[in-house]
């Protein structure tokens, strides 16, 4: 059953051989014959992802059958799109709840429950995804501190969180940070040293604020900020967007996003 299963899952994937979906399809068949946990899982994502419309339900059969982490939170997934069965969050995050070392899981409950008006409950589980060590979780924590709306404002806290993040976004939000002087001291040197690193990995706004930082020190207050914001905001609307990409693109990779969900995805990042 074991070699059954490879041979399912290199044809799935073309490797060493041309990929042949069918092909895959009945070794994995019969590797389930032989109730193999991973042909399942597998054959239970192909049905999904490729669009075996009649084998929906044995999809769902063999993902309850195996109950693991990434089967239950593709239980999870389905029923929070509601595509193949009727939405259901109640029963998404009874699915979520079971996935004790999914960082995604957690993360999509914060979701849910942000998007429920749950503020406390979402707090909750971005915590959880965090100090799993989700990389994204912790700089929407970080944010959720230097935000101020459901967590008491703590700039010490998101720093924190941040430093603990290589990505482009985390090192301009701790530029800004050390350059507007916001919850803590101002520092010019910590300012450039985070916003160098920012702009070092692309960043066009990290690299906006370096060039005007005299700008920033020597101007009315009012006036940077004016034009501070100005070419910020977009910035803060297209990283909200990239503090997700990964959780995203690994749903994509699974065949997890809804058909809108996915169009949604290409129209962001071709942007």
């Amino acid at each position: 059953d074991n070699l059954l299963y490879r041979l399912g899952q290199m044809t799935y994937l073309g490797k060493g051989c041309g990929q042949d979906i069918n092909k895959a399809v009945e070794y994995l068949q019969r590797a389930v014959k032989f109730e193999n946990t991973n042909a399942k899982l597998l054959l239970a994502q192909i049905y999904l992802k490729e669009g075996y419309i009649g084998m929906y339900e044995t999809a769902l059969k063999y993902l309850h059958d195996v109950n693991n982490d990434t089967s239950n939170y593709l239980l999870g997934n389905i029923y929070c799109n509601g595509e193949i069965v009727k939405k259901d969050w109640t029963k998404a995050v009874q699915y979520f709840n079971k996935c004790k070392t999914n960082e995604y899981a957690y993360y999509k409950m914060y979701i849910i429950y942000k998007k429920n008006n749950q503020p406390d409950r979402a707090l909750k589980y971005l915590n959880k995804s965090a100090e799993i060590g989700y990389e994204y979780a912790k700089i929407t924590l970080a944010k959720e501190y230097m935000d101020g709306k459901y967590l008491d404002k703590d700039i010490c806290k998101a720093i924190k969180l941040l430093k603990q993040s290589n990505n482009s976004y985390a090192q301009y939000l701790l530029g800004k940070i050390y350059l507007t002087g916001d919850g803590v001291k101002a520092n010019n040197n910590l300012a450039k040293e985070y916003l160098k690193k920012s702009a070092n990995q692309g960043n066009e706004y990290a690299q906006y604020l370096l060039e005007h930082m005299n700008d920033f020190y020597h101007q009315p207050l009012a006036l940077m900020a004016s034009r501070f914001f100005h070419h910020s905001a977009r910035y803060c609307r297209i990283n909200q967007e990239l503090a997700h990409k990964e959780y995203y693109k690994w749903l994509r990779d699974n065949g997890l996003l809804s058909e809108q969900e996915g169009r949604e995805f290409d129209e962001k990042n071709s942007r």
